[in-house]
């Protein structure tokens, strides 16, 4: 079996379990490597593999940078 996103953060998490996604916002945008994370993220919950909770923007993250916060539950 291989291992990636998809398979396995829900294959240690337990139902019900909590999964929290933390990085600065500028990584998602402006040609960045996780520039692929939301849609992916959005994929996963419109497949019924897990829900958003929380999805929070925090200012000056990290020094001037600002960050992103999620929080998912896995169904």
């Amino acid at each position: 079996m291989i291992f990636n996103i998809d398979n396995l953060c829900f294959m240690i998490i337990l139902t019900g379990g909590y999964i929290v996604i933390v990085t600065r916002l500028t990584l998602l945008f402006e040609g960045g490597p996780y520039k692929g994370l939301e849609p992916l993220m959005q994929k996963l919950e419109k497949e019924g593999q897990w829900k958003c909770l929380h999805r929070d923007v925090v200012p000056k993250f990290y020094m001037d940078y600002d960050g992103i916060v999620w929080v998912y539950q896995k169904l």
